[in-house]
């Protein structure tokens, strides 16, 4: 099989070491990945680690993936992200989301406002505090005011902005606003209804769907342990089908009898019966699992369905995850 043009790679949410994150992340360019991407839940913090790696790699992007809209100003997000972009020589990349309400409302003690309104507020800021703007903004969710930036730009470039998206609305957004956006948890049957929301965004913006990135995260795992693997899978889809948001975003791509079965058994106390609710066939629709060659025509099926960067989204079944993760990450692209 030909080797995909373009592929990325995420730091798996594991518990690795901040040391070992950055090994990885040595490893996913000495692999020959174009860019690593770094997700950021509650652990360590995306921004310290790729600062870190941005010394110790020379070629890779350097993408959050992602951060939320609301645990930091977008006034501290444009200087982090051009801190970043300077340290790495211009390799910065910041991927935006909403995260969920019960990350920034329970565990970051913060507001949850309209996500479609706060993220068009805070690209507009961050994009013009990175243009060095004098900016006062009297937004609904975000106000700056009287502000002159001396960010510290790499170079003239511009940053790239990418978006997160599950549904329609941030979808259409991506595409009217953003450089890019970030899909996750999405069938690659359900791609092509995903591209059409972004293609619309774009239309209104009078842009091209050329125009805009179209990333996927893949959960990725390169093992001869299929049902390992699969258990490890139902545990974290779990994890999600119990929130409202991921419940009916997963009912949209054509699981709801799964994700209903799965909450249902959870509210009841069933955690184990709720972890078996997820199907295989669910399990495999979100997930590359198998041999190396398997797992490439896997993702394969991704772009050919119009994702133009996959992103390979290591995961372990194992005790120790890092020996497994970097096999993954070190099997996938070809020569």
């Amino acid at each position: 099989m030909p080797g995909m043009p373009r592929l990325g790679a995420a730091l798996p949410l594991h518990n690795l070491t901040p040391g070992q994150q950055v090994a990885y992340i040595q490893q996913a360019e000495a692999s020959g990945y174009e860019g690593i991407w770094v997700p950021e839940v509650m652990g360590t913090d995306a921004f310290t680690v790729l600062a870190a790696a941005s010394q110790v790699t020379q070629h890779l992007r350097l993408g959050t993936g992602i951060v939320p809209i609301y645990t930091r100003t977008p006034t501290t997000l444009a200087m982090t992200i051009a801190t970043l972009d300077a340290l790495s020589g211009g390799r910065a990349v910041l991927g935006l989301g909403v995260s969920s309400e019960i990350i920034i409302g329970a565990w970051h003690g913060l507001p949850f406002p309209k996500p479609l309104g706060a993220m068009r507020e805070a690209v507009d800021i961050i994009r013009r505090l990175l243009r060095n703007e004098r900016v006062t903004v009297e937004g609904t969710c975000f106000r700056v005011r009287n502000l002159r930036p001396n960010v510290p730009l790499a170079s003239d470039r511009t940053i790239p902005i990418y978006i997160g998206a599950l549904n329609p609305g941030m979808l259409r957004l991506a595409g009217e606003i953003a450089d890019g956006v970030i899909l996750n948890w999405i069938p690659a049957a359900h791609i092509s209804r995903a591209i059409g929301a972004i293609a619309a965004g774009a239309q209104r913006a009078g842009r091209a769907l050329t125009d805009i990135d179209i990333a996927c995260y893949i959960r990725v795992c390169v093992t001869e342990d299929l049902e390992a693997a699969r258990q490890w899978l139902r545990r974290e889809l779990t994890g999600y089908a119990i929130v409202e948001a991921y419940h009916a975003y997963f009912t949209a791509c054509g699981f709801g009898a799964d994700s209903t079965a799965c909450r249902e058994a959870w509210q009841q106390g069933d955690r184990t019966g709720a972890m078996q609710r997820i199907s295989d066939n669910m399990v495999h629709a979100m997930a590359a699992i198998g041999s190396a060659e398997a797992c490439r025509a896997q993702l394969a099926a991704f772009t050919e369905a119009g994702v133009t960067l996959p992103i390979v989204f290591p995961f372990s079944h194992d005790a120790d995850p890092e020996p497994s993760v970097l096999h993954t990450l070190q099997a996938i692209p070809t020569a």
